[in-house]
């Protein structure tokens, strides 16, 4: 439709002196029609009926829900005896550093921001030491904590 009303146009256009106006007319139009919604035949949809047994939760159960991230998913996240593995949850609302034993169990929670995201990034290779990522009110500059044996962490980003 634009095609032919651009056409239409540079014909009617063509001997006639094209002012200011007549092409800012022209623009517009242009605009207004390549606007337009597409016109495309609607097919009723056949009404099926609903498979009752498929769960279906409300949004408030939703956004209970809890969230659990692999710290890597090419196994970077194992302890250096493959006991605990690390993850990142939103369990207290707000993710944080978890160590999760590989036998089950309880998650060992390693931060306990209330604040600022912090995640899981990967076990140090030959002891329990952590590195970890905080997002810090929300700023995405992201940097890299390093979790000692004693629970302090340091931050490693100059």
């Amino acid at each position: 439709m634009v095609l032919h009303a651009v056409k239409w146009f540079g014909h009617h256009f063509r001997n006639r002196d094209m002012n200011k106006y007549n092409k800012s007319f022209l623009a517009g139009v242009i605009l207004l029609l390549g606007c337009s919604e597409p016109q495309v035949p609607t097919t009723a949809m056949p009404s099926t009926p609903r498979d009752s047994s498929v769960k279906t939760y409300t949004a408030e159960q939703f956004y209970l829900t809890t969230s659990y991230r692999m710290s890597s998913a090419a196994g970077f996240g194992f302890s250096a005896d493959s006991s605990r593995v690390l993850v990142s949850s939103d369990a207290t609302g707000v993710f944080n550093a978890y160590a999760l034993n590989v036998a089950g169990g309880v998650p060992e929670p390693l931060t306990a921001s209330t604040v600022d995201s912090t995640f899981a990034v990967t076990y140090f290779p030959r002891d329990d030491r952590v590195l970890l990522t905080a997002d810090q009110g929300g700023n995405e500059l992201i940097p890299l904590y390093v979790r000692e044996l004693d629970g302090t962490t340091t931050d490693l980003t100059p």
